[in-house]
């Protein structure tokens, strides 16, 4: 049992003193902290009740992937300091990087679709991020763009940051089924949102496409999650049962662009197979697909029109003599000696 939960000023570790909360998510809460070592200011994300207490095989589990993620590394995914679960009240914790940003959901909301080169490289970053975990067997479960930080300089172009890893699914992955983890209907793959299949790293690549289509477009991929009061019934009916059409034929139905290109619908149905075999195994495949592309040529900020062909020009050149057909030339010459023929002729008589 839970005594209580952490909470302001605590002091995580003898290391970790809390100070105001800075975001309540489903599975914890995050708050600004101070590390009394140094006095650096930094975030403590705290989880909510979950099966540690009790649990040893969890809590080393627990234990090993915050380890893990601590030796992620890469600078699109959030820097790990410490992780580990209070004595006093069994709650897992762990500390991080304290970032400073909007989340890529409110940069799309606020800009509607992205330029298509500022999506090539978003989705690089996103993938990088994302291989760098799965390089380690570590599954996000969670991606969707609330857990995608964009940070902005004026010395340097926007960046990703992929955050919250949702430990508490790791917990869970070990003795609870799957229908108890987490995550978010519009972004969850279908073995997360019917609780029947194994977790692998093809569900993360499920949600990278959907956040593709996101930045290309500004839309959501389900018509549900664009309706006003729709329901999470209908929008896992989209994800579970109903067909899944090509992402060009998706934009049209939302009544918005997508770039065009001949190869685009395959990457994007290869990410959203609702068998996982059929789907990119990783990130890193999702992302040597993606590259293959090539989207990131031109401005992009007419998506439908990036490929247009170049205007025809109004007076046409002619060509000059050099370059005038061999036949005309031919006939010239017949002609000439025709007329030389019948001259030569007259004057003979």
């Amino acid at each position: 049992m839970h005594k209580r939960l952490l909470e302001p000023p605590d002091v995580i570790d003898g290391e970790y003193r809390l100070r105001r909360p800075i975001g309540v998510g489903g599975s914890g809460a995050v708050y600004q902290a101070t590390r009394v070592s140094d006095g650096e200011a930094c975030a403590v994300k705290v989880m909510h009740a979950c099966p540690v207490d009790g649990a040893s095989d969890a809590r080393r589990r627990f234990i090993r992937e915050a380890n893990l993620l601590r030796a992620m590394g890469g600078q699109h995914v959030v820097k790990v300091y410490a992780a580990g679960v209070d004595e006093h009240t069994s709650t897992p914790w762990i500390a991080m990087e304290l970032l400073s940003g909007v989340t890529l959901n409110e940069y799309v909301r606020e800009r509607g679709a992205l330029s298509l080169p500022l999506t090539d490289a978003f989705m690089r970053q996103l993938a990088a991020g994302l291989k760098v975990a799965h390089n380690l067997e570590i599954i996000h479960r969670d991606v969707k763009p609330h857990n995608v930080l964009v940070l902005s300089s004026e010395r340097f172009p926007p960046r990703l940051k992929l955050i919250d890893f949702g430990f508490s699914k790791m917990i869970q992955g070990t003795s609870a089924s799957i229908s108890m983890v987490g995550g978010s209907p519009a972004w969850m793959s279908p073995e997360q949102a019917d609780g029947q299949g194994r977790i692998t790293k093809s569900t993360d690549v499920w949600s990278l496409g959907l956040i593709a289509f996101l930045m290309l477009t500004g839309r959501s991929f389900w018509l549900a999650a664009n309706r006003d009061g729709g329901s999470v019934d209908a929008l896992l009916m989209e994800v579970l049962s109903d067909p899944i059409p090509s992402a060009s034929e998706r934009a049209r139905q939302l009544d918005t662009k997508l770039v065009a290109h001949p190869r685009l619908d395959a990457w994007f149905a290869r990410c959203l197979a609702r068998r996982p075999e059929r789907r990119f195994p990783s990130a890193h495949e999702a992302l040597v697909g993606w590259a293959a592309l090539q989207l990131g040529g031109g401005n992009g900020d007419d998506m439908s029109a990036s490929r247009r062909s170049p205007p025809r020009r109004l007076v046409e050149r002619r060509a000059p003599a050099s370059e005038a057909p061999l036949w005309l030339l031919v006939v010239m010459a017949a002609v000439l000696a025709g007329l030389a023929w019948a001259a030569t002729h007259y004057l003979a008589q």
